[in-house]
């Protein structure tokens, strides 16, 4: 199965988190925080929840496989960030378990 295009994205959202979290007096009320959790929020809904079927069925390749572990673990590190900006939790261990 072929992943790569939801991997870049979902790699380009979490840059889009970095670069929020730069700011810190941004805060959930923000228009730009608004902006970006509403495309956020359809990754998190859609790309993501894709891949996590696909790797939980073992049917990504060993390169993708790689990428999703790493994405995964970006996504543990920015839970804190995730939760100041008040947006959907990044669901990496199946639809009921948020990254730690």
């Amino acid at each position: 199965m072929d992943v790569g295009e939801d991997l870049d994205i979902l790699s380009e959202q979490l840059r889009g988190l970095r670069e929020l979290a730069a700011d810190p007096d941004l805060t959930a009320a923000d228009g730009v925080v608004y902006d970006f959790g509403i495309r956020w929020g359809a990754m998190m809904s859609g790309r993501l929840p894709r891949v996590v079927y696909y790797r939980e069925r073992d049917a990504l390749s060993a390169a993708d496989r790689g990428r999703f572990d790493r994405l995964a673990g970006e996504f543990a590190a920015a839970a804190a960030t995730i939760e100041r900006f008040r947006l959907a939790p990044a669901r990496t261990g199946g639809r009921s378990e948020p990254a730690r």
